[in-house]
């Protein structure tokens, strides 16, 4: 098992887990976003498919907080592979991409919630993700926006 950034020209990969109709819709979007620098996108993979995948977004989207250039960034579309859950694999990975974002000098990071996922909130509240900065309706769902300060959280060992 690997994680790293998914070039844009492998975002065929992503055709073996979307229809076609998703997956026209994501691949014009994405690619325009990764052409751009607004976004990357780490995967988690095996053999040349994709296990999970963190998008993350250098711009503000849905909340005026989500980013801050060079200093916050906002992980969002964290996914795992159902197969692939509650293994410790998400956790890893994870870690995996808050490390690679601090080495390129990132200190802050957001990640919204809904309000009905539980799991989430406690998973990403043992990785610091506990200063909520805003309330929002995404895409009919209510969620929260949690910050992650550098200085607030030591990563244990996963």
């Amino acid at each position: 098992m690997e994680f790293r950034k998914l070039e844009k020209e492998e975002l065929y990969k992503y055709k073996e887990l979307l229809n076609e109709k998703i997956y026209e819709k994501f691949y014009k979007r994405r690619f325009t976003q990764l052409s751009n620098g607004e976004i990357d996108i780490f995967i988690m993979e095996d053999k040349g498919h994709i296990l999970g995948d963190i998008t993350v977004n250098y711009i503000n989207q849905n909340y005026k907080n989500e980013t801050i250039p060079h200093v916050r960034a906002s992980l969002e579309a964290f996914r795992v592979r159902p197969d692939y859950q509650n293994k410790g694999y998400g956790q890893r990975f994870l870690k995996y991409v808050i490390s690679a974002l601090e080495k390129d000098g990132f200190s802050e990071f957001t990640i919204a919630v809904n309000d009905d996922n539980d799991i989430a909130r406690h998973i990403y509240a043992k990785f610091g993700f506990k200063k909520e900065l805003e309330k929002n309706v995404v895409e009919g769902h209510n969620c929260r926006l949690y910050l992650r300060e550098k200085e607030l959280i030591r990563m244990k060992k996963i």
